[in-house]
């Protein structure tokens, strides 16, 4: 993926393992290996789009989100609009093949996992 700076791209998550819920975020690609973080990675670092159109890119303020991916993510876990079209067709046939499936509740069986 040739990625641009201030372009918006997508984040894409599924709700379900059979991938028939997909959600979609807009994100603005704001740079590469931009933090000095020890990695032998490249990291690609996305803003969203919220707080580009209030703070600008990497605005400044604590209210700015940015989220990492590396490179291997890019194209599964980001993609660009075009993608993603394509991405929800898939899911919309997997959706109607599974028999519109629906989200149960994890009753105590969810986890969190706290990060700090």
């Amino acid at each position: 993926m040739n990625l641009e700076i201030g372009v918006t791209y997508y984040r894409l998550t599924f709700a379900d393992a059979k991938m028939t819920m997909p959600g979609l975020e807009p994100v603005v690609y704001v740079g590469k290996n931009l933090f000095d973080e020890p990695t032998s990675e490249e990291v690609y670092y996305f803003q969203n789009t919220v707080s580009v159109v209030r703070f600008g890119i990497l605005g400044g303020n604590e209210d700015v989100y940015v989220e990492a991916f590396k490179k291997d993510d890019l194209g599964s876990s980001v993609t660009t609009l075009e993608q993603a079209i394509t991405i929800m067709q898939e899911a919309n046939e997997r959706y109607i093949r599974e028999g519109k499936p629906k989200l149960k509740k994890a009753n105590g069986k969810w986890k969190t996992i706290h990060t700090s």
